[in-house]
């Protein structure tokens, strides 16, 4: 037990004095996101908003995993019977992140494919996005994602921020 207290807390220095190239590979995201619905989804509700926060994995310097949470409220089109009610959506989503370019200009972009697990039922999400570096630790990060979920599909657009860790 004293050898495991030991080891925890050396690592735990370690990763605090370490310099800031050798920090850990986890970020944590938080997002507003507009969700514009496509298809059928198209003629029933209107525009909605919605807001998440995920966490990365950096398992190289251009592959990460992530898994977050996000809702999602659209409200019913003012020509439907349902028209003061509105359409939540929330659960989770986990998927990989992969980065697009060598990360050399300002903007650093990436491709992500994930799964949603949204009250159950589960869905896909593929989306584009890129990470501009406000600071070493911060980045402001645009994206907009394709998601489908049991024949609800809508198109998210919105904006994060990346602090890493």
């Amino acid at each position: 037990m004293k050898k495991t207290v030991s080891l925890l807390l050396a690592a735990s220095f370690l990763a605090v004095a370490a310099p800031a190239a050798a920090q850990l590979p986890v970020s944590v995201e938080l997002r507003l996101d507009a969700g514009i619905p496509t298809g059928d989804a198209a003629d029933l509700v209107d525009t909605g908003v919605g807001f998440g926060v995920r966490a990365s994995l950096d398992l190289a310097p251009t592959f990460a995993l992530y898994g977050g949470y996000s809702q999602f409220s659209f409200d019913y089109d003012d020509d439907t019977v349902l028209g003061d009610e509105e359409v939540e959506l929330e659960g989770f989503e986990l998927g990989g992140r992969v980065g697009l370019g060598t990360g050399g200009g300002v903007a650093n972009p990436y491709a992500m494919l994930g799964a949603l697990f949204h009250e159950d039922e589960t869905g896909l999400e593929a989306g584009l996005g890129a990470d501009y570096a406000v600071s070493y630790n911060l980045s402001v990060t645009p994206e907009v994602r394709y998601r489908t979920i049991d024949d609800f599909n809508y198109i998210s657009l919105g904006l994060g921020a990346r602090f890493r860790f």
